[in-house]
C-alpha cells in the first residue's frame, strides 16, 4: 500500500495514499498490549537463548505469537541494545504481518527518540541507518 502511495505512476495513488495514513493511524493507538506469555517449550531457558537463537525462533513462529517474541528480545537488556535495536529493523523491513511491524516499529521509534507511528517504515529505517552506528 505504501508504495503505491508513493508511486506518481500509479493511477490509484491518492486512494492508496489516503488508505495508507488511515492504516498508519489505526496502528497508532496509545494504547497497546504487552506482557505476553510465550510458551516456550517444557523445560526450556529462553534467557539462555542468544539473538541468533531468537530470530530462528521467530522466522518459525506464528504470526500471533511475533509481538511477543519482539517484545521479549527488545526487553533482553543482556543482549546489546544496538543488536536489539538491528532485529526491530529486521522486522519493521521484512515482516509480511502488520501487526509484528507496529510491534517492532513501536520499539524501534521510542528507542530511535523519533516520535514516529509505528507504521512510518520509511522514514524509522532512515533514521535507523542514519543512527545505528552511534548506538552502543
Amino acid at each position: 500500500m505504501e508504495s503505491w502511495a508513493n508511486d506518481p505512476l500509479f493511477p490509484l495513488r491518492d486512494e492508496a495514499a489516503s488508505a495508507w495514513a488511515e492504516i498508519r493511524d489505526e496502528h497508532a493507538p496509545l494504547m497497546y498490549a504487552s506482557g505476553f506469555t510465550i510458551p516456550w517449550a517444557e523445560g526450556a531457558d529462553p534467557s539462555k537463548l542468544t539473538l541468533p537463537d531468537l530470530e530462528r525462533e521467530y522466522g518459525s513462529a506464528p504470526v500471533a505469537l511475533r509481538p511477543a517474541l519482539i517484545e521479549y528480545v527488545w526487553r533482553r537488556e543482556d543482549i546489546p541494545k544496538a543488536d536489539r535495536m538491528a532485529f526491530l529493523a529486521r522486522v519493521v523491513r521484512q515482516d509480511t504481518s502488520l501487526n509484528a511491524v507496529e510491534y517492532a516499529g513501536r520499539f524501534l521509534s521510542e528507542a530511535l527518540g523519533a516520535k514516529l507511528k509505528p507504521l512510518a517504515v520509511r522514514k524509522l529505517l532512515e533514521i535507523w541507518e542514519q543512527q545505528k552506528d552511534t548506538i552502543e
